[in-house]
């Protein structure tokens, strides 16, 4: 795209026409991409992404975690599939006598949504100073009621750990549609981009070159 289709320019300019509007685009990316200064600006923007990366790494953690948790369709993945591992943490430790405020702590820890972490934690903080667990989970508004319903009901017959499994698998077969749904709309979606750019480059090159031959003729 920056290399091949800006070398057509010289055929226009050497018949003394301007070339079409998406060349000349393209050539002039293809020329900054390939200066010398854009590749030292582009260090020299890394080094400082990784210096700021490197005092601030939890902070902006935190804040492309938000990000993502926000998105359409990806956010419900990430979000879903965090909480998922959250909940299977959380059975696995009860279920090996492992006392539920260390528990809580470790599963929080285990959550890949960076975000979430101290919601997760405020959960085991809740529980320690008194609170049931479905009602702490409630207070943390990050978990749909249909897992608080489960949560509560585990916690009534004494056997959260195998609700708290069952609520993990609930919420992975969610994720799991979700990134099925994802990736069926991605294949028509970068099949229809590549198509309007490629058809789009082929059309504006081929009529620029047909006025051309129409000319000289």
């Amino acid at each position: 795209t920056f290399v091949l289709v800006p070398a057509i320019a010289p055929v226009f300019e050497s018949s003394g026409r301007d070339a079409p509007l998406l060349i000349s685009i393209l050539s002039s990316v293809g020329n900054l991409l390939a200066a010398p200064e854009t590749l030292i600006g582009l260090v020299v923007v890394f080094a400082v992404f990784a210096m700021i990366w490197l005092v601030r790494r939890e902070a902006l953690n935190r804040a492309f975690s938000r990000l993502l948790v926000r998105a359409p369709i990806l956010g419900t993945l990430i979000r879903k599939s965090g909480l998922a591992r959250y909940l299977q943490s959380l059975s696995l430790l009860l279920e090996n006598g492992v006392p539920m405020s260390s528990a809580l702590t470790l599963s929080a820890e285990c959550c890949p949504v960076t975000s979430y972490r101290q919601a997760l934690l405020s959960i085991g903080e809740s529980v320690v100073s008194g609170k049931r667990l479905p009602e702490a989970s409630t207070a943390a508004n990050i978990f749909s009621k249909g897992v608080v319903s489960l949560t509560a009901v585990g916690d009534e017959v004494n056997n959260l750990p195998a609700v708290l499994s069952k609520a993990a698998g609930i919420m992975q077969s969610e994720a799991q549609r979700s990134l099925d749904r994802l990736l069926a709309l991605m294949t028509p979606a970068i099949t229809i981009l590549l198509g309007f750019l490629i058809g789009g480059l082929v059309i504006s090159v081929m009529a620029a070159l047909l006025v051309m031959k129409e000319a000289r003729m």
